[in-house]
C-alpha cells in the first residue's frame, strides 16, 4: 500500500451522511481528503443499520482513499481505521476497557463506542466513522448496549482537539503500516485485537453457532472452531458476540 496522508479536511455543519458526501464529490477531491460533519441526519452502519449519534457531541466523519481498486480493500482498511480508534481512545480511556470487534466496531467495557463503515465505490475506498465522545440522550431507543468517550473516561473531551487527534492517530496508523501489504493488514488488526481463542457466539443469516477464534485470513474473514463439529469456519458476514462470561 502507498504512503497516504490525510490533510484535505473539510467541516461541514450538517449532512445526510459523511460517506454519502464523499460519493456525490468524489471526482472533485483527491485522495486524503476527510470531511466532519457537526450533524449527519440518515447515518449507516454495517448491513444498513442506522447509526445515531448527537450534534456537536458525536464525530461523523469519512476518509476518502483513492486507487484501491479491489472490492476486499475496503474490508481491509477498515482493520487501519479500528486501530487508528483505538490508539486515539487510549489517550483518555485504559486499555483495559477498550476491545476490538470483528469486523469494525471498537468496545469500551463491552458496550459499543464506535462504528466504521467502509465501502468501495469505483477506483476508491470510503471509510466512514462515527464515534460517542460526549454523553447524550438518543432520539430513538438505540439496540444495542452503548457508551461515550465521556462516561467511560469521567471527563468531556474538546470535540475539536478530539477531532485533530483522531486525524492525527489516523495518519500515524496509515504511515506505520505504508508499506504492508493490504492482504497482511487483516493478521495485524488480529494481534492488535489480542482475541485468540476467544470464545464468541456467532449469527450469520439464519445460522447461529458458538465457538473459538483461531485466526483471520488474508481478506478479513474470522476463522471460527465450531464447538459442535470440530470444523474451522470463516465468517465473511454476520455479527459475533463476543462471551465475557467465560
Amino acid at each position: 500500500m502507498r504512503s497516504i496522508t490525510f490533510n484535505n479536511i473539510l467541516e461541514l455543519k450538517t449532512v445526510d451522511s459523511t460517506n454519502s458526501y464523499l460519493k456525490k464529490h468524489i471526482s472533485g477531491l483527491k485522495t486524503g481528503t476527510v470531511v466532519f460533519s457537526g450533524e449527519q441526519t440518515s447515518g449507516r452502519g454495517r448491513m444498513n443499520r442506522n447509526w445515531q449519534g448527537e450534534k456537536d457531541k458525536s464525530v461523523f466523519c469519512s476518509f476518502l482513499l483513492k486507487e484501491m481498486y479491489e472490492p476486499i480493500d475496503a474490508v481491509r482498511i477498515t482493520f487501519l481505521f479500528s486501530i487508528a480508534v483505538r490508539f486515539l481512545l487510549l489517550k483518555y480511556i485504559p486499555n483495559s476497557k477498550i476491545k476490538l470487534k470483528w469486523p469494525n466496531d471498537v468496545l469500551c467495557s463491552g458496550k459499543k463506542i464506535c462504528g466504521i463503515l467502509s465501502e468501495h465505490t469505483g477506483d476508491s475506498v470510503i471509510s466512514g466513522i462515527g464515534l460517542n465522545v460526549l454523553n447524550f440522550d438518543p432520539e430513538k431507543e438505540i439496540e444495542q448496549p452503548w457508551t461515550t468517550v465521556e462516561s467511560e473516561s469521567g471527563s468531556r473531551p474538546d470535540i475539536a482537539g478530539f477531532k485533530i487527534s483522531l486525524i492525527e492517530c489516523v495518519n500515524q496508523v496509515f504511515e506505520r503500516y505504508c508499506t504492508t501489504e493490504l492482504s497482511d493488514i487483516p493478521s495485524i488488526w488480529f494481534r492488535e485485537a489480542g482475541i485468540l481463542n476467544r470464545r464468541v457466539s456467532v449469527v450469520s443469516g439464519k445460522e447461529s453457532f458458538s465457538g473459538k477464534i483461531r485466526m483471520t485470513d488474508s481478506n478479513g474473514g474470522l476463522v471460527i472452531t465450531d464447538e459442535r463439529t470440530g470444523e474451522l469456519r470463516s465468517i465473511y458476514t454476520g455479527d459475533i458476540n463476543y462471551d465475557d462470561k467465560l
